[in-house]
């Protein structure tokens, strides 16, 4: 029998990956961690994710953790009935009105009350980069700088404009997720000590802390978010848009060496193999990426849309199994881990 990974695969839940055959094949390309997405889902569609993974892991004869996300004091897109393309170079309106009957909801647009002209906003983590060339207290007309595809839900960041804090909404999901038996709770955007303390006095004994650390004043206080998380979580998409993108793979670098010191789990998500959304196999970049996450000393790899939109799940997982075992087995990642205090597993 091989030994066990070191490095665990953490999937999101969602439309693509709820059919119980296709959880199945997850399970058994080797799932370690299932992320409920609380943002996206409604606690009954969460209730229904985690019955259906119970069962089809008990049904492969392998146990899979939950973790549950809260979506923070973020502003997301609200329900857009089809997804909107976009073109670089196109306008989009964002927000609410009557001087914007046509624009694309947001959760709060008073968020645009004090944007101008030049600033400034991202879409689904980074992935969607948009400038603003007209404003108001509602809404902003943007020209597409870079991105695919407006969807539902879809986070959305206006640099220095993200209150960090447990909102209303993320006390009904934690309450939710908690009465699922979940294994980690995650708290997005999370800037400040406090901000990870109060995570942790609302989950019960056993239950793990996971910081997601995604702007420049994340980084600045991680020593102390650290205190109170078990795991902090890279999110590279969003990092990407508060800070130079040039800077990113540093920063990876930086954040998990720092979370290797003091002895926690570093995690590292976002665009892992985005081109598996649309592609069964990923792209030998994306690999190389994986790999180097995990040489900077990654215990966990999260797959986003790959699992929760893409149109290959399972596949998904099956090459980042791939990747990590391969990569585990090279003496680079052995020197590694003769010469490192990270933990081992996420514990």
């Amino acid at each position: 029998m091989s030994p066990p990974r070191r490095t665990q695969i953490i999937a999101t839940l969602g439309p693509a990956s709820r059919d119980p055959a296709v959880l199945r094949r997850m399970v058994e390309e080797g799932l370690d961690w299932a992320r409920l997405n609380c943002s996206r889902d409604e606690p009954e569609v969460a209730q229904r994710a985690a019955e259906t993974l119970r069962t089809v892991a008990a049904a492969a004869g392998r146990p899979v953790r939950l973790l549950a996300d809260l979506g923070g004091a973020k502003v997301r897109v609200g329900i857009v009935p089809e997804p909107i393309p976009l073109e670089v170079g196109t306008e989009v309106v964002l927000g609410a009105g009557r001087a914007a009957p046509d624009a694309v909801p947001v959760t709060v647009p008073r968020a645009f009350a004090h944007l101008a002209v030049g600033e400034m906003i991202a879409l689904d983590n980074g992935a969607i980069e948009l400038e603003v060339i007209d404003a108001d207290p509602g809404w902003v007309r943007c020209r597409v700088l870079s991105g695919r595809m407006i969807r539902s839900h879809q986070s959305l960041a206006i640099a220095g404009n993200d209150p960090s804090a447990i909102t209303d909404r993320d006390e009904e999901d934690l309450a939710a997720a908690l009465a699922l038996g979940v294994d980690a709770v995650a708290l997005s955007r999370v800037r400040r000590r406090e901000d990870a303390t109060a995570l942790r006095a609302r989950l019960p004994d056993g239950v793990l802390a996971f910081a997601k650390i995604e702007d420049a004043e994340g980084l600045r206080n991680l020593d102390g978010i650290l205190d109170a998380a078990d795991a902090v979580v890279c999110v590279r998409g969003s990092l990407g848009f508060s800070l130079p993108r040039a800077a990113v793979p540093f920063v990876q670098k930086d954040l998990l060496a720092w979370c290797a010191g003091r002895g926690r789990s570093g995690i590292v998500a976002s665009e892992l193999f985005r081109s598996m959304v649309e592609r069964p196999t990923p792209m030998r970049v994306e690999i190389a990426d994986v790999v180097t996450a995990m040489l900077d000393g990654a215990v966990g790899l999260v797959l986003s849309e790959e699992s929760a939109v893409g149109a290959y799940p399972a596949e998904a997982v099956a090459e980042l199994r791939q990747v990590i075992e391969r990569a585990e087995d090279s003496a680079w990642f052995q020197a590694l881990e003769r010469g490192s205090s990270r933990p081992a597993m996420l514990e």
